[in-house]
């Protein structure tokens, strides 16, 4: 072997191995007052901001253990909503610098502060343990808690596009719209108003649908989005006649983090939503996972 092969060789065995990438930005807990008299704060979860400055959460969906400290002094389940809706507002949203400190008087953000990891769910994970107290303890000594995270509305129809895009490129680009917002006219007291309905999946003259996420931690806030949904179907229906209308609902499954009993009632409160718009007949889909979605749509749309 001549010398130039034989450094060409000794540098290629000397060659380093990349180092794994680094997800770096700022951290802060998001903090509760569960009575607003006696003014204690208590970290219920966790925020992170990452480079391309979207913001991650993570927050308890059981605060049971505010029952030992403040017995019935506070609306327990009202608590519990106002966590989680905020939690879903803000997970995966893009953040803004004049982000208020304060989600409302008993919801506020702590001073953010640099982080890094492998990825942002590590970095979640050792916040939350490290700094969030209010969770139920676990049954087993050994066992691993696996931990709730939602989508948005906007994750949830974001997801799905960016699947039906890789896996239906030409139908996804004829039935998303560039803008989701849709304007219909109605009569109202013999004059004629302008209205703007959301419309995530719009092909004119075909077809319409909406998209939501009852992936959520509580009941209440998937119910809420269940009934805003409807009545946009409601309301697209009885002015788009021609065309098939659809709802399709991202919901919590088994790998959620959520106990059995608990999705149960997720799947009892998406039944009694829906029913009525598939009686009226509304085509409506419900999968735990984005591309069992992604398949539905496809299906429906095709």
């Amino acid at each position: 072997m001549s010398i130039a092969n034989r450094l060409i060789d000794q540098l290629q065995q000397d060659e380093p191995v990349a180092s794994p990438q680094i997800t770096r930005g700022r951290w802060f807990n998001i903090q509760l007052q569960p009575n607003l008299f006696a003014g204690e704060k208590l970290n219920v979860g966790v925020g992170f901001v990452d480079q391309t400055g979207r913001l991650h959460t993570r927050v308890s969906n059981n605060l049971s253990r505010l029952r030992c400290l403040y017995d019935d002094r506070v609306d327990l389940e009202g608590i519990q909503m106002l966590v989680g809706l905020a939690g879903d507002l803000f997970d995966r949203e893009l953040y803004e610098p004049d982000m208020p400190g304060a989600v409302s008087p008993q919801l506020s953000f702590s001073t953010p502060s640099y982080a890094a990891g492998t990825c942002v769910e590590e970095i979640l994970e050792t916040f939350y343990e490290q700094t969030v107290s209010l969770v139920p303890p676990l049954q087993e000594k050994d066992a691993k808690r696996t931990y709730f995270r939602g989508y948005t509305n906007r994750a949830a129809r974001q997801s799905l596009q960016q699947w039906m895009t890789k896996n239906h490129q030409e139908l996804a680009s004829r039935i998303f719209p560039r803008d989701p917002a849709f304007k219909i006219r109605a009569v109202d007291g013999g004059a004629t108003q302008e209205h703007t309905v959301d419309l995530p999946l719009h092909q004119p003259g075909k077809l319409a649908g909406s998209i939501i996420s009852a992936y959520c931690s509580t009941e209440q806030t998937a119910q809420l989005r269940l009934l805003q949904s409807a009545m946009t179907i409601n309301t697209t229906k009885r002015h788009l006649e021609k065309e098939k209308i659809g709802l399709f609902v991202l919901r919590p499954g088994e790998d959620s983090g959520l106990g059995r009993k608990v999705l149960r009632h997720f799947d009892e409160m998406i039944d009694e939503n829906v029913w009525q718009l598939r009686d009226a007949g509304v085509h409506v889909g419900v999968e735990c996972s984005v591309e069992s979605l992604g398949r539905e749509v496809a299906g429906w749309a095709a």
